[in-house]
């Protein structure tokens, strides 16, 4: 039996079939993740304040209504309170520094599948009055960020310094869509979660000209979760290595950011496979970092004495910091600008030039080349090369002298100048002197060898062009035929 529609009943079932069938792969989910909200769970934990009352209920019952009010839809929020005072669990949380972080060190009860941000807060007692302090875990990263801490004077004010530390310390999220080489650079064109949903506060942006993001590489398996190793370990996303995202301008869900990197292609062009290029946002704290230089090679021993300065991005201009101690390290603070370019340099060699965010690590190890062998060399070819000019210099007044004596016939005076010509470091002398030296002085590192290899070459040279001993022969020649000539004379 076959059933007639009205065509206008057609068109609709049309309309709904193309709404919900399958949309290609890319497309999908795209719309999908800029629609999106962010699954947040608050916990909460405070010692015993007394001028404050129950502070854990109290921010439960008046959190999620104000975070509603000026997120709208971004945020599906969740808070619950952690329980008396601080858990032994809770505090270890707390005294970790930023960065990576499993999931299963987490406490039970915390985090659910369901919930892709975790934000702690408390409020601890100062001396001023209070301190009210948030951190975020996210999920899609593992990544654990800063400490954000807000002073509380007045206990009126406990709810909005909570609302301003939990936005302070949350990190938003987005996926690398695409790189795409511009003017000036590659560029990361960026896609933000829940970017499609509009915040009831227009001051609330996800993303805006010169905030910075790190880009995170997460593999997963077939069900999108964490790949895991042989042993059933999960691999946990790895941030991309001396790489940052600086944000130039953004339409609605997307961002475009300039690529500021230490290294030559940190991001891919397109997704492979299940491998997924996201973006976290960077909160640089007010810490220090400590940079460790180490050995390219193995065994990666601790380089001291190596200059480490820093440039503003797009700047010329350099200070010195100062010179890595005999363990190798150095301390980076804060600066005005989170994003610094930070130079390492051997002699008058710059070996690196790594973007570096003061604080968003406590500690860095970068592996550079092994310059000392290259500066043993420099010194040495240095130091033969002004033996070098004095010898030159030495030979050709005595070459002029000795000529004007055999000139003048005064034999005897241009023997005894030919005999200190004679005296002076010939060219194979100090050839031998720089083959010994270059036999000595290898590198593992190819890159080193390379400069050892052209510096030595070119030192060679400079013997083959300034210490012929033609002229010095020639005139041997000529003060043996005058002696001859003037002892067969009558």
């Amino acid at each position: 039996m076959s059933i007639a529609f009205p065509n206008t009943y057609c068109v609709l079932l049309l309309l709904v079939a193309g709404l919900i069938a399958p949309q290609p792969g890319t497309a999908r989910a795209q719309s999908v993740w800029e629609l999106t909200p962010y699954q947040v769970r608050v916990v909460i934990a405070a010692t015993h304040v007394p001028e404050l009352g129950s502070v854990p209920q109290q921010l439960v019952h008046e959190l999620a209504p104000r975070m509603e009010n000026l997120l709208g839809a971004a945020w599906q929020i969740e808070v619950i309170a952690d329980g008396g005072p601080p858990s032994e669990a809770h505090a270890a949380v707390w005294a970790l520094p930023a960065g990576a972080i499993d999931a299963a060190r987490l406490p039970e009860g915390w985090l659910t599948p369901d919930h892709d941000k975790l934000l702690l807060l408390r409020v601890v007692p100062a001396v001023d009055g209070w301190r009210v302090a948030a951190r975020e875990w996210d999920a899609a990263t593992s990544r654990l960020g800063p400490v954000v801490t807000h002073p509380l004077r007045q206990a009126a004010k406990l709810r909005d310094t909570a609302v301003r530390a939990l936005l302070d310390a949350f990190r938003p999220l987005s996926r690398i869509e695409r790189v795409e080489a511009g003017e000036g650079g590659w560029r990361a064109v960026l896609r933000l979660r829940a970017g499609g949903l509009p915040t009831r506060d227009p001051e609330l942006q996800w993303a805006l000209a010169g905030k910075l993001f790190c880009p995170i590489v997460r593999f997963n398996d077939r069900e999108g979760r964490l790949r895991r190793d042989r042993d059933g370990n999960p691999l946990l996303p790895q941030p991309v290595p001396w790489t940052f995202l600086v944000v130039e301008d953004v339409d609605g869900s997307e961002a475009v950011c300039r690529i500021q990197s230490g290294l030559g292609a940190p991001l891919s062009a397109g997704r492979r496979g299940r491998t997924e290029q996201l973006a976290l946002a960077v909160l640089p704290p007010a810490e220090a970092t400590r940079l460790t230089l180490l050995a390219r090679d193995e065994p990666h021993r601790p380089l001291a004495g190596y200059e480490v300065l820093v440039q503003r991005p797009g700047e010329t201009a350099t200070r010195l910091v100062g010179r890595t101690d005999r363990s190798g390290g150095i301390e980076l603070a804060p600066a005005d600008d989170p994003l610094t370019i930070v130079l390492i340099r051997s002699g008058r060699q710059l070996l690196a030039r790594l973007p570096v965010v003061a604080g968003f690590a406590t500690e860095l190890a970068a592996y550079v080349p092994d310059d000392t062998q290259r500066l043993e060399a420099e010194a040495f070819v240095s130091a033969l090369q002004e033996q070098l000019v004095d010898t030159v210099t030495r030979r050709e007044v005595l070459l002029r002298r000795a000529e004007t004596e055999l000139e003048a016939g005064r034999t005897d005076e241009a023997k005894r100048l030919l005999t200190r010509l004679q005296q002076l470091p010939d060219r194979e002398t100090l050839r031998r002197r720089l083959l010994t030296r270059r036999s000595r002085l290898r590198s593992p590192d190819r890159h080193v060898q390379r400069q050892l290899e052209t510096l030595f070459d070119d030192t060679s040279k400079l013997l083959d062009r300034h210490l012929d001993p033609a002229p010095v022969n020639a005139l041997a020649q000529a003060v043996a035929h005058q002696a001859a000539g003037t002892s067969a004379a009558p």
